[in-house]
């Protein structure tokens, strides 16, 4: 079987991890129990198969750990995960060699994901 794709994580892959925890820290900081919530929260997700509609599992879900309604939990994690997190990302540098090597990938004719 030929390999055709080639599929990638983004933490420690792109970029070292302990550059995002670095600049993570400052969210677990001003939001310390959401984040624990949220994180218990994607560990349950990934025992529950099929997920048809990741976002609305996942309000549902810190819904009912943070004794929220679903709509307040879903705005939070676009608020606090989503928009903070993107954000945060401006700051991170890749790995040296990273686009080279994407490229390189691309121009063999792999497809990257």
């Amino acid at each position: 079987m030929a390999v055709k794709a080639v599929a990638f994580d983004l933490d420690g892959t792109f970029y070292p991890y302990s550059r995002m925890f670095s600049i993570s820290l400052f969210l677990a900081l001003c939001h310390p129990w959401f984040l624990f919530q949220f994180s218990r929260v994607r560990k349950e997700i990934r025992s529950i198969r099929p997920v048809d509609n990741f976002r609305e599992l996942q309000a549902e879900l810190l819904a009912e750990r943070l004794a929220i309604t679903r709509k307040s939990a879903k705005e939070a994690i676009e608020r606090i995960i989503y928009d903070k997190f993107e954000n945060l990302f401006r700051f991170m540098k890749p790995f040296p060699h990273l686009m080279v090597t994407l490229e390189e990938l691309k121009g063999a004719g792999y497809k990257l994901a």
